[in-house]
């Protein structure tokens, strides 16, 4: 055992404990990476690879961009100097290049700027906790050029910070890339503030072509003749559809050669288990749904529940049955209503029609379960319809800006439920208002209002918001009901023939005019007497996030 022991530390990489000046830092991101480097001088008509790194931090071809079209960018900064780029991927984690970090400074040396169009002043700068760095990563080649950065200071507030969704099939050729990053343009100047550049894709196959095979599976390619990032962008997001794709890699020192540059390939599986084993990120799927499609996956049970709902429902698991949505998108033994009485209720649309429910909790965000949006749908078709009974006209549709889903959101158990969306047009006039939210679990012997659309007790298909009125069920009952499925972010209510199905999703559960709950999950037979489980407001870690999302 201690030959083990000695044997695991004297294989293991140690970092660099020399503290390096911020010259020495930036040289040693922006050099090229060793088995690079006489390559890339031939390449690039035997320009010197370790040239000056100023000549090396530019975006070519960029134009002047603001943090409130890219609220997702931060500045990485070694002794408060930005070094690199990255994305914010939850409310307390950035996405950057392990290259970034490959020397192993210390987590008090590193910082995160966000909220701000400039790299040097603005915004907020936050300290970190720790990094975590790929395990195989190679400094001499750059492959698995990835790391994650858990910051102090949690994300939140205002138009200028936002989580970028993550994905999980690599970008098409077809539509543009965008980088947004800091440092020199093309005419040598050194502006402080955010730049922008849409750039082509290159398939893999052309890129390894000019690149003469150093082109892996982990790595993708973007960029052309005078429009480009350079290492001085490293770490920076590569954006399309609104989707992350790739981080900000290697390429020419020439940026404006026409040598596309590469990034690494956030939808290869290593990098992808990477980034959900250290920050519990899940990636996003690009393709886009139909409606049908979208409705399919809002309603279809969790996979690990699939069998205990059947078993406890005394029914065989029928997939046909989830096909069918009218079969469970209804609020059972529920009354027609109007949104004058519950003004903070909203209709979550995706390409314009209801899927979820939703809740106002500010003039600006909407509250409601992570699992209306785990698929990660574009933003442009996703919007919010308030101040109408009617899921499908009235009111005021309002667009999206962004939304954040909990980074410890389980898709198979539906833990963490809970996502935030902010819309781009306040809440404003009648039949709109504010929901107080809950800080205590609700109590046994007060009745809780669940709101919602869809099919009702008896197969209908009314346009108009439903009520119903449920007892609470203790947790104590609900988890010997549901056989310990229910946990502390959880809470329960209903019984025989009156509850909420998933159609009812991310929609309010209120007791004595304060939302306790969110609609999370239940059994397919609304009707059958199991009681309903809901996102616990509550509970923490349910409520710290909505405050570092929302501020509320």
């Amino acid at each position: 055992m201690h030959f083990f022991l000695v044997l695991l530390l004297s294989i293991s990489v140690f970092a660099e404990t020399k503290r390096l000046t911020v010259e020495e830092a930036l040289a040693r991101v922006n050099r090229p990476p060793a088995a690079l480097q006489s390559f890339i001088a031939r390449k690039t008509n035997g320009l010197n690879p370790s040239h000056e790194s100023k000549n090396r931090t530019r975006i070519v071809g960029g134009t002047a961009a603001t943090i409130e079209e890219f609220p997702y960018q931060v500045a990485v900064l070694y002794s408060t100097y930005q070094m690199c780029g990255g994305s914010i991927i939850s409310h307390s984690w950035v996405l950057t290049a392990a290259h970034c970090l490959a020397w192993y400074p210390l987590n008090s040396h590193i910082t995160i700027r966000s909220g701000s169009s400039s790299h040097s002043s603005g915004g907020i700068v936050h300290p970190i906790y720790f990094y975590h760095i790929h395990e195989l990563y190679d400094p001499q080649l750059f492959p698995y050029d990835v790391a994650t950065i858990r910051v102090k200071t949690p994300f939140s507030g205002g138009a200028s910070r936002a989580i970028i969704p993550l994905a999980n099939s690599e970008w098409v050729e077809g539509p543009d890339v965008i980088i947004a990053g800091w440092g020199e343009d093309s005419n040598g100047d050194e502006p402080d503030k955010l730049l922008k550049v849409a750039l082509p894709v290159v398939s893999r196959a052309k890129c390894n072509l000019l690149w003469e095979k150093l082109v892996t599976d982990v790595m993708i390619c973007a960029g052309a003749k005078d429009i480009n990032p350079c290492s001085g962008d490293s770490g920076g997001p590569a954006v399309q559809n609104g989707v992350q794709h790739g981080i900000v890699s290697w390429g020419s020192v020439d940026c404006e050669d026409g040598m596309p540059s590469v990034y690494t390939n956030i939808a290869h599986p290593s990098i992808r288990n990477f980034i959900k084993r250290t920050t519990g990120v899940f990636l996003a799927e690009t393709q886009r749904l139909t409606v049908e499609e979208a409705l399919a996956r809002v309603t279809q049970p969790p996979a690990a529940l699939r069998s205990k709902i059947a078993s406890l429902t005394n029914s065989v698991y029928n997939q046909s049955q989830y096909k069918n949505n009218q079969d469970r998108t209804r609020i059972v033994g529920g009354t027609v209503t109007s949104i004058k009485d519950y003004p903070y209720q909203v209709a979550l649309l995706y390409q314009s029609q209801q899927i979820c429910g939703g809740s106002i909790i500010s003039r600006s965000w909407v509250l409601t379960a992570a699992h209306c949006l785990a698929w990660y749908p574009w933003v442009s078709d996703v919007s919010i319809r308030s101040g109408s009974s009617s899921r499908s006209s009235g009111g005021t549709v309002h667009a999206v800006h962004h939304y954040n889903i909990h980074d410890q959101y389980d898709p198979d158990e539906l833990s963490h439920d809970v996502a935030t969306i902010r819309v781009k047009l306040p809440f404003i006039g009648s039949s709109r208002a504010v929901v107080p939210l809950a800080n205590a679990e609700w109590r046994e012997g007060t009745e809780v209002i669940v709101t919602g659309w869809g099919v009702n007790g008896f197969g209908q298909t009314p346009d108009n918001l439903l009520k119903v009125a449920l007892p609470v069920v203790s947790r104590s009952d609900c988890n010997s009901i549901w056989t310990g499925m229910v946990s502390d972010d959880m809470i329960c209510a209903g019984k025989w023939f009156i509850n909420p199905c998933n159609g009812d999703s991310g929609g309010p559960a209120v007791q004595e005019g304060v939302q306790h709950g969110i609609v999370s999950w239940g059994s397919y037979i609304c009707a059958g007497g199991m009681p309903s489980v809901y996102t616990n407001i509550a509970n923490p870690s349910i409520r710290q996030f909505i405050m570092e999302t929302a501020g509320i």
